[in-house]
């Protein structure tokens, strides 16, 4: 097994690098793999994470903040035993087996969840609100962070200035706190876009926070929605996924739901297969023409995907709309 890169030219020092073995990784069993907007996150079979990237803000939680163009692992969660890591433009949290949540990064709106403002370069595990619960799944936007439980709570911090913490208002949030209009759902997944969510609840689509760009599908007369609100036409969706102002829905029936900017403000429905849409692989959503800011950085990774066909591709690491690599896991 062997981890195949690709980066855009957004990241200083990372400028259109081609197809790159993580030769450093080497012998590991990796399970899982997210790119952010300038890094990336791996983890292995024995819950250890490595990261290269930019660094910025610190979102490698490596205890420093400067770049590394190899995977390093992240010293300060061995023996946590990591079994998701959600990566965005600035921060990036980690879940570990027995439910717990940590974070590092940039801080700005509060999304770490530590009651400030401060980010920090070294996980810190969120507090709180979530001492007492079991964590089973995690979600982030550019600014904000999602945290959902075995008991059918849901919790967000971060920014809120469209409502996209789903809260019922526009204040950020330092501390996460439960989304009531969700508790007692079986939430499958959340998604976000720039600032809008949207969240999987057993084949219903629920979606807030931003609708200047009718991305919410059924409330364009709303420039904003502050709680989550059930989409009333789709009731057997199979997947989901956000571009920066655009929301896709893949149903039963293979049919993919476009709305928001790049769908011209309407709700288009397209087949799998249609010509419009570039998919990966089998990996449905990954590198979707139809996600992303002007298309997004990453379309111009997918047509550099052949040179690839010789790796011996067997899946993907989780892509958001604000990523500048691909991550490829080779047999």
């Amino acid at each position: 097994m062997k981890i195949v890169t690709l980066e855009q030219n957004c990241c200083p020092g990372f400028s259109n690098m081609p197809p790159k073995c993580a030769h450093e990784l080497t012998g590991k069993v990796i399970k899982g793999a997210v790119a952010g907007h300038w890094s990336t996150l791996v983890w292995d079979d024995e819950g250890t994470v490595f990261g290269r990237g930019y660094n910025q803000s610190g979102e490698l939680g490596i205890g420093q903040e400067r770049p590394t163009h190899r995977f390093v692992p992240i010293w300060s969660l061995i023996g946590q035993f990591i079994v998701d890591v959600q990566c965005s433009i600035w921060h990036t949290v980690f879940l570990t087996r027995d439910g717990r949540v940590f974070t590092c990064g940039s801080n700005r709106f509060g999304q770490l969840s530590n009651g400030t403002y401060e980010g920090t370069d070294v996980p810190q595990q969120v507090r709180g609100v979530l001492d007492d619960k079991f964590i089973i799944g995690i979600a982030v936007g550019p600014c904000c962070t999602f945290f959902w439980s075995d008991k059918g709570q849901v919790f967000s911090c971060g920014n809120n200035y469209y409502g996209q913490l789903g809260l019922g208002d526009n204040n950020d949030r330092s501390l996460a706190e439960e989304i009531i209009t969700l508790r007692g759902k079986v939430l499958k997944e959340i998604v976000c876009g720039e600032l809008h969510c949207l969240a999987a609840v057993s084949g219903d689509v629920y979606v807030w926070g931003d609708n200047l760009h009718c991305q919410l599908g059924d409330f364009s007369h709303l420039e904003k929605v502050l709680v989550p609100t059930r989409v009333q036409w789709m009731s057997d969706a199979m997947r989901i996924e956000c571009g920066q102002h655009v929301t896709l829905i893949l149903d039963k029936e293979k049919r993919v739901h476009v709305f928001g900017e790049d769908a011209c403000k309407t709700r288009n429905v397209l087949k799998l297969n249609d010509p419009s849409m570039t998919f990966v692989v089998s990996h449905f959503f990954v590198g979707c023409c139809s996600c992303g800011e002007a298309s997004s950085p990453i379309v111009n990774i997918i047509q550099r995907f052949k040179e690839l066909e010789s790796q011996n591709l067997d899946w993907f690491g989780r892509t958001h709309y604000w990523s500048t690599s691909v991550i490829c896991i080779a047999k």
